[in-house]
């Protein structure tokens, strides 16, 4: 076996044996693979303390407009790129680029946690990225932490824009995850499929729910236990560590402001 896949076969039953002792609702004390880490989280713990969260998490929109916007800090003067790609955006979607935005500004006020403290330290939005997939391009991407938890994207030859958001299983379907409650929910959302979040940092019991279009995205962030599973989700992987540079670079606080403003959020 040459070393990298070596390597991926190691990793993958790391993978195996951290989320099998999930499972069987053991902890242990890794933070990548974990769906929740124990004890403190040292640097989001002492920005939010576990008391405002808890409060958070009972009502995030709220709670994220009591925080106000005007703790906002960053100066989006200072990130020419972002200002290049969000009037490139304009350009190339002229016709959807305020329901992108909105989307996005609705994603921040109901499932990240204090997104006005947090930008760009903890969360970043991406405008039109490079990569993606042979199908699909990137649009936007919400990223917080390492983990993509809202992305809009564009097929690349039907020109259709679709997009994804990360939640929490155990919170989505909290009575426990039944057929007639999956079904229930697939009727509730048409348009609507899962796949597993196989995200390294994310753990066991996180999905990607996806939307075929804009409008059925839309719709399936005005259910709030969609967005109370995606806030759940968010509030995990945010308390496992700060956004890396690398991903930081791509910020864009122009189409932050137009997301924020759109929504009428915070």
């Amino acid at each position: 076996m040459d070393q990298p896949w070596r390597r991926r076969h190691l990793l993958a039953r790391e993978q195996e044996l951290i989320h099998s002792i999930q499972h069987v609702d053991t902890l242990a004390r890794n933070k990548s693979e974990m769906a929740v880490i124990s004890g403190s989280a040292v640097d989001f713990d002492q920005l939010v303390g576990l008391w405002e969260q808890e409060r958070w998490l009972t009502t995030p929109d709220l709670c994220n407009a009591d925080d106000g916007w005007e703790a906002r800090q960053l100066d989006a003067g200072e990130f020419a790129g972002g200002a290049h790609s969000y009037a490139k955006l304009l350009r190339t979607y002229p016709d959807d680029s305020a329901q992108l935005a909105r989307i996005i500004g609705h994603y921040l006020q109901r499932c990240v946690p204090f997104p006005a403290r947090t930008e760009y330290r903890y969360w970043s939005l991406s405008c039109l990225p490079s990569g993606g997939s042979t199908q699909w391009a990137r649009v936007a991407c919400v990223t917080v932490s390492w983990t993509e938890t809202l992305t809009l994207l564009r097929h690349r030859t039907r020109g259709r824009l679709a997009g994804f958001v990360h939640v929490n299983d155990l919170e989505l379907f909290a009575g426990g995850v039944t057929e007639s409650g999956y079904v229930e929910f697939l009727r509730r959302h048409p348009g609507v499929y899962d796949t597993t979040a196989d995200y390294r940092q994310a753990g066991p019991w996180n999905t990607l729910l996806w939307a075929v279009d804009l409008d059925t995205l839309e719709r399936l962030l005005d259910d709030t236990s969609v967005t109370r599973a995606a806030a759940t989700a968010a509030l995990h992987i945010i308390r496992k560590g700060k956004t890396p540079a690398s991903i930081n670079n791509a910020h864009c606080p122009q189409l932050v402001t137009a997301s924020v403003e759109q929504a009428g959020a915070l």
